[in-house]
């Protein structure tokens, strides 16, 4: 199901992008979209995690909200109600497929970073060509067709997820919140030194961040999780406060930088809240959130 999800994933994003940038860009619906698509995930991930019997369920759903809200938008309903329903979507997709993953794999740092890297293709897809609606939900369609057909896959988890966490295992969990919330800034400093510089960097900033994402998993298992992780944030950080401000490749060396931590965090995060993949995913998506806080 790895590679199912993983091309689900730019999919459900275009959509949800999409149908933002359809009704027009504002910092309103922008809040919305950070709201329910990230934020919201975390308390849905903890419901999933109590009771994962749900978790097939939620990911049809949110497969189903994310294409039919596509074709609305697409119509001309580009108001509140679809913007709403993509992001819910959007944020059942994510929550349970990756919930699946780290479940299913183990954690492991390599296959949740590559889920999550194609993510970055969708987003510029859905802000570029809005157009383009009717065939990103058709082609997210026929791959939720796909994963039904293959579905030897069994559910996130067999049993409820393990409440009792020690609190050395709390005090890292927070700890990798706040790296969480360190890559976002870092990720949108960059982003947003590059937006404004035509197609070419927007395609290279991209590629930088799907880079960066799955390349970083991999690399942790022969580097080790904590060491990819202190060389991401190391790294990141020293090319967001020393860099001249107007060098380019610098921005870009940034977003692969801090992308690196992606796989590895949430590995982590996933090793300190016991058999709880929906608490780790969705705190990942909150710090996200925060991180991109103004």
């Amino acid at each position: 199901m790895l590679a199912i999800f993983t091309a689900m994933h730019p999919l459900v994003d275009a959509c949800s992008a999409g149908v933002l940038a359809c009704g027009g860009v504002t910092w309103q619906r922008v809040l919305v979209y950070g709201v329910v698509a990230f934020a919201m995930q975390l308390p849905l991930g903890m419901f999933l995690d109590a009771f994962p019997r749900f978790v097939r369920g939620g990911f049809f759903l949110g497969t189903i909200l994310a294409a039919a809200s596509a074709v609305a938008a697409f119509a001309g309903c580009s108001g509140t109600l679809p913007l709403v329903a993509a992001c819910s979507g959007n944020a059942l997709f994510h929550l349970t497929a990756g919930k699946t993953i780290l479940e299913k794999r183990s954690g492991a740092s390599g296959p949740i970073g590559l889920f999550i890297s194609t993510g970055a293709l969708g987003l510029a897809a859905g802000r570029l060509w809005p157009a383009l609606l009717p065939a990103f939900a058709s082609a997210l369609v026929a791959c939720m067709v796909l994963a039904a057909w293959r579905i030897v896959w069994d559910g996130a988890a067999a049993q409820s997820a393990n409440t009792l966490v020690s609190a050395s295992a709390l005090a890292c969990f927070v700890f990798l919140f706040a790296l969480v919330a360190w890559r976002s800034w870092a990720g949108l400093f960059a982003a947003g030194r590059t937006i404004h510089s035509g197609a070419a960097m927007l395609a290279a900033a991209t590629a930088a961040t799907l880079a960066g994402k799955a390349a970083g998993g991999y690399i942790a298992r022969f580097a080790g999780l904590w060491r990819t992780t202190a060389a991401s944030v190391a790294g990141s950080a020293a090319l967001a406060f020393l860099c001249p401000g107007d060098c380019a490749l610098a921005w870009l060396a940034l977003l692969f930088t801090a992308q690196l931590a992606t796989g590895p965090v949430l590995s982590l995060m996933f090793a300190n809240s016991p058999n709880a993949g929906g608490t780790a995913f969705g705190a990942n998506c909150l710090g996200l959130f925060i991180g991109s806080l103004p």
